[in-house]
This record gives structure tokens, C-alpha cells and sequence, in this order.
């Protein structure tokens, strides 16, 4: 459950710890399948000369639908990162799943106000990030060391001077 970051000049990459390899092989032998079902009942279908209907377009968008969010959680658990990269006037959040890219989002730097979320249930060393300018919210999700987590936000502090409000010195809030 535990990540690590890379703090960089003007980029934080939080990177995943890698899932055991026996989920990763299940995740990634359940969207075969998935993908396969559909050209399977295809193929019965037109061997038996029972005909192409709608029921074959359900099939495949559903098993479709399914075996694309397998491959998408087989990405995560395997190279799964998030990266915040910090520009001028806004800082770019985006989840890196490798092969694609998701949760592109950008919020302004003024008047943005950040925090920690400490987790709880044993997990209590870990937090999150999140970000808050107005109405636009980022979170983080991947949890790193809170003591990792505040030489981050000092750095972010550190790059946009008066710009920032950290609310995080005090205690972190519990998820």
C-alpha cells in the first residue's frame, strides 16, 4: 500500500508499490477472458447459423467495457504513478498507468490551499495530498509517509511563495 516520491525540480512522481504477481497474473487472465467471450459466442453464432442480433452488440460492449477496466487495474497495480508537474501559474496533476494516461487535471497556484489527509486503521504513517483552490479539488491517491509528505509540500511551499496556504502543519486530518 505504501508509495514513494521523487521529488524533482519542477515534478513530484509518486510511484506504486507493485501489487504480488499472483493478483497482477488473475487481473490480467480475467481481461483475456473477457476480451475472448464475445468472439466466442460470435463464432458458435455463426457456426450454427443462429443469426447476428442485438444481444451479440450487448455482449460485446459489455465484456468490451469489462476487460478494458481489468487491463486498466492490471496497469495500475503494475506501473501505476501518480505525477504532479508544477508550472508557472498552475500545477498538473495526472494518474500514469503507462500505456494510457487519466485524471488530467489543473488548478491554479493563487490562493491555493493544500492538506494532508492522514489514513486511518494501522495505516496511520501514511497520508495524502489534496489540493484546493475555490472549487476545484485534486487528492492524491496513491499514500506516502507523512514525513515525505511534508517535505513535498514544503517544496511546493518553497516554489510558490505567499501563493500557497498549507494547512498541513499543524495535524493532518484523518480520511
Amino acid at each position: 500500500m505504501e508509495a514513494r516520491a521523487e521529488i524533482g525540480e519542477n515534478q513530484i512522481v509518486i510511484h506504486h508499490k507493485k501489487t504480488p504477481l499472483g493478483i497482477r497474473i488473475f487481473l490480467i487472465v480475467v481481461a483475456v477472458c473477457c476480451a475472448i467471450i464475445p468472439f466466442s459466442v460470435l463464432g458458435f453464432l455463426v457456426s450454427s447459423a443462429k443469426g447476428f442480433h442485438i444481444g451479440v452488440v450487448i455482449g460485446f460492449a459489455f465484456f468490451g467495457w469489462l476487460a478494458f477496466f481489468m487491463l486498466r487495474l492490471f496497469l495500475w497495480n503494475s506501473f501505476g504513478k501518480e505525477v504532479l508537474t508544477f508550472h508557472d501559474d498552475h500545477i498538473h496533476y495526472l494518474a500514469d498507468y503507462r500505456y494510457f494516461k487519466d485524471g488530467k487535471k489543473e488548478i491554479p497556484v493563487s490562493g491555493l490551499v493544500i492538506d494532508i489527509f492522514q489514513e486511518e486503521g494501522g495505516y496511520e504513517h501514511l497520508g495524502r495530498m489534496e489540493f484546493q483552490q475555490g472549487e476545484t479539488v485534486v487528492r492524491t491517491a496513491l499514500p506516502i509517509e507523512l514525513a515525505e509528505l511534508k517535505t513535498t509540500l514544503e517544496k511546493i511551499k518553497d516554489r510558490y511563495p505567499g501563493q500557497v496556504s498549507p494547512l498541513f502543519f499543524d495535524s493532518p486530518k484523518q480520511v
